[in-house]
């Protein structure tokens, strides 16, 4: 059995979804005993189809950041704070931890430079989780701190379904992203972001 880098598995079964869509018309099918199941396996584990989904600006500044693609944190200190904070740790925020943890990001929105910061100790500092209880009653979802953006005016949070949302001076709520791939691309691409929940003081 041949064995393939990535790159040469992504192009052998690119071919073979041409021959399939052309009826065998074009190219040659390429025969099971060409790939090597393993790489492949490996390959899908390693979260290499995952990255596609950033963004080439993103990753440009993700790596001026000191991000890899291959990066993965022992994220065990921040685990134990956020529980000793009250936080029940999902999988999702943990996986996002893993990979982004402690990077600060530098990126231009309006001609201005803003920041986003991975980081939960950053983010709540002191306080723990009954501080902010009340905004998981408005987004109807567990939330997890994960950091701070907008130049730390804002916390950043991950719902146990992976979405993303910034908070700013009690007020304004944004949803960032779905997932953090894309929350991170919406805040590199220096994207309009969408509030959700708006509250206004009183005169």
């Amino acid at each position: 059995m041949n064995r393939f880098n990535h790159v040469e598995i992504i192009e052998h079964l690119e071919l073979h979804r041409v021959w399939i869509e052309t009826i065998g018309d074009q190219v040659k099918k390429i025969g099971v005993d060409e790939i090597d199941f393993c790489l492949i396996y490996l390959l899908i584990k390693s979260e290499v189809f995952s990255m596609e989904r950033l963004s080439i600006k993103t990753r440009e500044i993700l790596k001026q950041s000191g991000w890899t693609t291959d990066r993965k944190k022992d994220i065990s200190s921040q685990v134990k704070y956020l529980e000793d904070k009250g936080y029940i740790v999902f999988d999702c925020v943990k996986e996002a931890l893993e990979q982004f943890c402690e990077l600060k990001c530098i990126y231009e929105y309006n001609g201005n430079l803003e920041d986003f910061v991975i980081e939960p100790k950053v983010g709540l500092g002191d306080l723990d989780r009954r501080h902010y209880k009340r905004y998981e009653v408005i987004i109807g979802d567990d939330l997890v701190v994960i950091g701070t953006a907008f130049r730390d005016n804002a916390v950043l949070y991950m719902s146990k379904v992976g979405e993303v949302y910034a908070i700013r001076d009690d007020y304004y709520i944004w949803k960032i992203g779905c997932g953090i791939y894309e929350a991170l691309n919406n805040l590199c691409e220096g994207r309009e972001l969408k509030v959700i929940h708006e509250e206004h003081l009183e005169n």
